[in-house]
């Protein structure tokens, strides 16, 4: 099964935007924090332009973020375990971004 049919059969679970690099001010975040909606414990696929790579970051209030995802692109597949609902993320660190993009995360 193709990414494409993949996210057409699976939910949106998340939705989150980046610019190209990271914002003024910041050393790594992109874009605003995102939540996810749900989680059944299933692989999450992100959706995202081709080409572009990136980091999903957790926002930590007291302490150093964490890095669930160093390695975020496109038909990337993760465990469902990594990301929960409750806590906050950011993009962080975009690659060959050419344009502001959006990020999906299916299940």
């Amino acid at each position: 099964m193709s990414v494409s049919q993949a996210a057409s059969s699976a939910s949106v679970i998340a939705t989150a935007t980046s610019e190209t690099t990271p914002l003024p001010g910041q050393k790594n975040r992109s874009g605003p924090d995102f939540s996810l909606l749900s989680n059944d414990g299933g692989t999450i696929t992100i959706v995202a332009p081709a080409g572009y790579k990136f980091k999903i970051m957790q926002d930590v209030s007291l302490g150093p973020d964490k890095t669930p995802v160093p390695d975020g692109e496109n038909g990337k597949q993760i465990a469902g375990a990594i990301l929960r609902t409750g806590l906050k993320y950011y993009i962080a660190d975009p690659e060959d971004a050419l344009a502001p993009f959006v990020v999906e995360l299916t299940q």
